[in-house]
């Protein structure tokens, strides 16, 4: 039943092609398939990624995803490894600059990824700041390899030589994620620097020429949604695996600039329409990723309606320079706990941040959500959104799609 887990056999599929092996009758076959499912998506083995189109069956869906699960270790971790940077971008949560401090030695960063290797985790991100400031970082990358880690490591980009080429490519990285928030001018003006764009641009060249994965983050921000377009269409052009837009989050330097940069309702409707007809043109193995992919059409659910919630706590950990854990990266009021005084374990399994946020379902949330039909698909939406619009951690999120036009 695992093996037909491949994103190609529907949950009905499933259940025939079990009736027919077995000689089931359908309410067997029905239920042995939610319930081998249920424990697999609650092991993290399993994704949905379509959505039932029969009410009978969504509603059987429903409570099978509702149920608050803890896995056994957080399956990407995000670990901003410096807070040094060359650059002084408008938006930066961790305000990062050249003179920073917070980071840890080069034995106790692999005391932490001993931690992580142990319990199991899956995808490890190395980031910053800039992270191409650590002297020690292939060296990182190389130990949380040794763990059979998927290693990713997110950049500016303008530190990408050359010679970082060289080590990049024959070091144990399966991609490079290079920040790119806009075309050349709005992208030098946003990270306040006039030769960002130029360098970037050349670090995603020589990499994609030496064979190395390179995908594309953009944080689109209000009025600008035209310009995400725009590097779509000039990260397809270059030829990278993907990109993924990130929404704006006014945290850090960047709660300086919420009225400026923070989307709107209309922005958030005007962006879910430009990446749903993208994703239609986009070439083959082109992903164009985002973590709002819950807020669906208004038209409802369809046979290729994805799944979406808030993974904060639930399915990633974010480790800030000094050790603080987080259960999002934006969500910076709630800290988890603390490394290396609480060890990765006990965070995961005992902090109470992250049992609240485990907590929070679509039925728990506020307002409307309770009583959606979609609430399945996203849970709810996004805390970080719902925190900073004003409203509570467990409160409805501002950019539901649903109820905008309500």
């Amino acid at each position: 039943m695992i093996s037909l887990c491949d994103g190609m056999h529907t949950i009905s599929t499933i259940e025939s092609l079990l009736k027919e092996k077995f000689g089931l009758s359908q309410e067997d076959s029905e239920a042995t398939v939610s319930g081998v499912i249920r424990k697999a998506i609650h092991a993290g083995a399993v994704e949905l990624i379509g959505f039932p189109k029969k009410e009978a069956k969504r509603k059987i869906w429903d409570k099978i995803l509702q149920v608050p699960c803890t896995l056994n270790a957080p399956k990407s971790v995000m670990w901003y490894i410096t807070q040094k940077c060359n650059l002084r971008c408008q938006h930066c949560f961790l305000e990062g600059c050249p003179k920073a401090s917070h980071e840890f030695s080069e034995e106790d960063a692999k005391r932490l990824m001993d931690e992580l290797g142990r319990m199991g985790v899956l995808y490890l991100s190395l980031s910053g700041g800039e992270p191409f400031m650590r002297k020690d970082l292939f060296r990182l990358i190389e130990y949380a390899s040794s763990y059979g880690m998927r290693v990713d490591i997110a950049s500016n980009g303008t530190l990408i030589d050359k010679d970082m080429v060289k080590k990049i490519a024959s070091s144990h990285v399966f991609q490079v994620q290079v920040s790119i928030d806009g075309l050349e001018k709005v992208h030098n003006s946003f990270r306040a620097n006039n030769e960002a764009f130029k360098a970037s641009a050349e670090a995603v060249r020589r990499m994609l020429d030496e064979g190395i994965m390179v995908t594309i983050s953009h944080t689109v921000r209000k009025g600008l949604v035209g310009e995400a377009e725009k590097v779509i269409d000039w990260a397809v052009g270059m030829q990278c695996a993907g990109i993924k837009i990130i929404p704006f989050y006014p945290v850090g330097r960047g709660e300086k600039k919420a009225a400026q940069y923070v989307l709107t309702k209309e922005d958030i409707v005007q962006l879910h329409g430009m990446i749903s007809e993208k994703r239609k043109l986009a070439p083959a193995g082109f992903e164009i990723y985002t973590e709002m992919d819950y807020l669906i059409p208004l038209k409802g659910l369809t046979e290729q309606s994805r799944f979406m919630f808030c993974p904060a706590g639930k399915e990633t950990l974010a480790v800030f320079p000094d050790g603080t854990l987080y259960a999002c990266p934006f969500l910076t009021t709630f800290p988890a706990g603390k490394w290396p005084e609480d060890t990765i374990e006990n965070v995961w399994f005992h902090s109470p941040v992250l049992s609240m946020l485990r907590g929070i379902t679509a039925a728990q949330v506020a307002g409307k959500c309770r009583e959606c039909e979609n609430r399945t698909i996203c849970g709810g939406g996004c805390r970080a959104f719902a925190y900073y619009s004003g409203s509570a951690i467990d409160g409805s999120d501002p950019y539901c799609l649903v109820f905008a036009g309500k």
